[in-house]
Parts: structure tokens; C-alpha cells; sequence
């Protein structure tokens, strides 16, 4: 518990949902937020890691931020893919 992962936004591109897949190992409860701008992120969203392999979809209503965060609360998880549109480019 307590691991966290920081994803860059495109701050252009409205953020709508987070696709998480999980690595065999997860056992987690987890939190997401996004950051507006200002250094602070607003959770949206608690839940339990979805069945190990599978797409787990987060989504929240369309917004613009500069980054998400993914914390983990309780348990242990690794993520093995992530996919979402208002990913930030290189």
C-alpha cells in the first residue's frame, strides 16, 4: 500500500476515462485523482483492482487536468498497461 504512479495529461485534451490493466500479483484497493492545475488532485474514484488480465475502465466526466494519479490504499498492485486518450505526448 501506499505506492503511487503519476501519469502526464495533454492539458488539451479532455480526460474521460483511464483504461487499467492488472499484473498477476494485484490484490489492491485504489484510488484515482486528477490535478487541475495547482499541484492538488481530486479523487474521483475508489475501487477494488478488477480480475487480474482483464481492462478495468475508469472514467469521470469530461475534463481538462495536467496529470492523474493512481495511489494504491490497500494491498499490493503492479500495473502492466495503460491506456488513455488525453495521455500526454512525447
Amino acid at each position: 500500500a501506499g505506492e503511487e504512479l503519476i501519469i502526464p495529461l495533454d492539458e488539451n485534451i479532455e480526460f474521460k476515462k483511464l483504461e487499467l490493466t492488472w499484473r498477476m500479483d494485484t490484490d489492491c484497493e485504489f484510488e484515482v485523482g486528477i490535478n487541475q492545475g495547482g499541484g492538488q488532485f481530486v479523487p474521483f474514484s475508489t475501487r477494488a483492482a478488477s480480475k487480474v488480465g482483464s481492462v478495468q475502465k475508469v472514467s469521470s466526466n469530461p475534463t481538462k487536468g495536467a496529470e492523474l494519479k493512481i495511489i494504491v490504499l490497500k494491498g499490493r498492485g503492479t500495473i502492466s498497461a495503460i491506456n488513455c486518450d488525453a495521455l500526454r505526448k512525447k
